[in-house]
């Protein structure tokens, strides 16, 4: 079993459109094992050239290494960004800053197959890139529609679940962040 077999979804469930599942603004972050991060530059420009990513357009690539609690590397993107962190526990992550015309869970499901196949990318083009497969941390990015409490959870715990054909979601964050969960294969 890869990194990447842990976090194979299932087949789309049903449209979630109401709730704090129908934002559009959706982000899912992975755990990564990373060179320096500016070493990943030139693979990343090539990716925004190439069009490596399915379904993105994407448009530059740049180092934030030298701004202290920087983003460290941003992918930017129409539609998304993605970008790698520096630092002790480094992530990989993706974040969806314009809507999106497909059913809620079917968000989550593609935004960690475009995650996962830049970490593929990565992977090939750098030997010490790799994802720590043991959980996605999976964040709503909308105050309004998906508020951090327990009410919110309780809503979105049992899709997720779903999703993931079993797993273990707890929250991840204190009462003034966005609405984040860890999801765990148990």
């Amino acid at each position: 079993m890869t990194a990447f077999d842990l976090f194979d979804i299932t087949e789309p469930g049903e449209d979630l459109s109401v709730g704090p599942l129908g934002s559009p603004r959706v982000s899912v972050r992975f755990p990564v094992r990373t060179p320096p991060i500016d070493t990943l530059i030139p693979t990343l420009q090539r990716v925004v050239a190439e069009r490596s990513i399915e379904g993105e357009l994407l448009v530059d690539a740049a180092s934030y290494a030298h701004v202290p609690e920087g983003p460290g590397v941003l992918l930017v993107g129409a539609s998304a960004h993605y970008g790698i962190t520096a630092g002790e526990a480094p992530v990989l992550y993706r974040a969806q800053k314009r809507p999106w015309p497909i059913a809620p869970l079917d968000r989550i499901r593609e935004s960690i197959r475009r995650t996962r196949q830049l970490a593929e990318i990565l992977s090939a083009a750098h030997e010490d890139f790799a994802i720590d497969g043991e959980h996605v941390d999976i964040a709503i990015l909308d105050r309004l529609r998906a508020p951090n409490t327990l009410r919110t959870l309780g809503l979105v715990a049992p899709a997720l679940t779903a999703i993931f054909g079993g797993a273990e979601v707890t929250p991840v964050g204190g009462p003034g962040d966005p609405f984040a969960v860890r999801v765990r294969r148990v």
